[in-house]
């Protein structure tokens, strides 16, 4: 999702969800400076702002998933259920309230700069690994991992579809050559116009299915065949001033926008 500035505090709430796939798109560390900072506002009883933050990336992060045994979620139902009705202890004393508010400020924040996050107190469950990697101290107490990122919208799909007209205002919607590629053709499973159809080949299964259900298939070609010739100034040449670019989902620059004479 892109970064809003104007983002309403509703409209972030809104469009907040915990995320659970992303792109290998790296993350801008002074964002996360400025989100973590925002957040300080937050309140907490008597202004004590219980919370830390450390920010685990690259071969520490390896090594955190590396200690992170499985067989040590088998307990997890029997510690909750073990904690139900239990008097609050006087160890139990910790502000949970505050880290709570804390935590979502911190979503709200990093949707506000087009970041996706999802929290994860399952983390809790490691403690051991956790305490040793990061280095904590027995004053500290582990509250809950947020994974971080750019959301991979796509992943897990198992179907990828553009659906346009042939034209719109007598422009092709097909042609040879796009003057900005935004997406690989190889990750597009099918383009579905008014005319029928195209299947890209690599997906012989897809191609098979529409086939059997009766479906108007046609290739690509002959469906581009049938768009009115193409129109405007075309793509700029390589000399022409670089205006923004296209970063794929998995961060990678795919195409560069430049300026058209005009």
């Amino acid at each position: 999702m892109p970064a809003n500035d104007a983002l309403s505090v509703a409209e972030a709430l809104h469009r907040r969800r915990s995320v659970r796939a992303f792109s290998d798109r790296p993350i801008d560390r002074a964002v996360l400076a400025r989100v973590f900072a925002d957040a300080q506002r937050a309140p907490s009883g008597g202004n004590l702002q219980p919370w830390q933050v450390t920010v685990v990336t690259g071969e520490r992060w390896e090594r955190v998933l590396r200690g992170a045994d499985p067989r040590a979620m088998r307990d997890v139902a029997d510690t909750i259920r073990g904690k139900i009705g239990r008097p609050v202890a006087e160890e139990d004393d910790v502000q949970w309230a505050d880290m709570g508010m804390w935590l979502q400020s911190v979503m709200l924040l990093l949707v506000e700069h087009g970041l996706a996050s999802c929290p994860q107190e399952c983390w809790a469950m490691y403690g051991a690994t956790i305490r040793h990697e990061l280095e904590l101290g027995d004053d500290q107490i582990l509250f809950t991992g947020l994974a971080i990122g750019h959301a991979d919208a796509a992943a897990g799909a198992k179907l990828a579809i553009v659906v346009t007209p042939l034209a719109t205002s007598g422009w092709p919607r097909l042609v040879d050559r796009v003057t900005c590629r935004t997406t690989p053709g190889a990750h597009i499973d099918a383009v579905v116009t008014e005319a029928g159809i195209a299947i890209n080949p690599r997906r012989a299964d897809l191609l098979e299915r529409a086939r059997q259900a009766g479906l108007p298939v046609m290739p690509l070609e002959a469906m581009r065949a049938l768009c009115p010739p193409p129109r405007g100034p075309g793509r700029a040449g390589g000399d022409a001033p670089v205006v923004a670019v296209c970063e794929y989902r998995d961060g990678r620059v795919i195409d560069l926008v430049r300026q058209v004479p005009g």
